[in-house]
């Protein structure tokens, strides 16, 4: 599934609850401004859409929004955090959360889990978190569809989103610029947050993402 974002690019999308005191201490550390996902913690959003979910077969369960991304991302985790270092070191190159590059990781792939020999979406997307082969510029395979090449254009990607966001909606706070930018890498209707998930796969995609980052910046240590 490929939705073209407002500058042109297009990416490609396929579509355990924590304990109230993990979460309160997690929140308490990265507000304090020593987290690289502090900005992650400044604002909730509402999880993942019964669409998204469903994947997982998760609103059966009365298992819905954040709970359900949360339940993704836990899912997920072994697959994905075993990449922990390469998400750090691109979110130092380029500034941005390393629990965000984890989530997207799950979102667009589930940790690889639905890769085939390095492709997702028909045999389009590549990687972890998914570059679509159809943008007009080569897609980086060196190291793999796991290989920090591949993370590092996907985080490039983001963070140029990011930049033209910042450019469109000076107005906007950080984090929702942040947000907005997160709709953008899947695409949507160039609509700012917290309106930006309008048109991306599920209507949810920075809304799932935002909250199964949250989960991994509580869950793992990325000091």
């Amino acid at each position: 599934m490929s939705n073209a974002s407002p500058d042109g690019q297009k990416e490609v999308q396929p579509e355990g609850s924590r304990t109230p005191s993990r979460r309160s201490q997690g929140d308490k550390v990265a507000l304090n401004g020593t987290d690289p996902n502090a900005t992650l913690m400044k604002v909730e959003s509402k999880g993942a859409s019964d669409k998204t979910a469903r994947q997982d077969k998760l609103p059966q369960r009365g298992i819905t929004g954040v709970q359900a991304s949360e339940a993704m991302a836990e899912t997920d985790r072994t697959r994905v955090i075993r990449h922990k270092a390469k998400f750090q070191e691109a979110a130092r190159k380029f500034n941005l959360p390393p629990a965000l590059l984890a989530a997207i990781a799950s979102r667009e792939s589930r940790g690889g889990n639905i890769l085939k020999n390095g492709f997702g979406d028909n045999g389009h997307g590549f990687g972890l978190m998914q570059v679509d082969d159809r943008n007009p510029f080569p897609v980086a395979k060196e190291g793999g569809p796991a290989g920090q090449p591949h993370i590092d254009q996907a985080t490039g990607i983001l963070r140029d989103k990011l930049t033209a966001v910042k450019a469109k909606f000076p107005d906007l706070s950080d984090v929702e610029q942040l947000q907005t930018a997160v709709s953008r890498y899947n695409g949507g209707l160039g609509k700012p947050a917290p309106d930006s998930d309008e048109g991306t796969t599920g209507a949810d995609y920075m809304n799932d993402v935002w909250a199964r980052a949250r989960f991994y910046a509580l869950v793992e240590d990325w000091s």
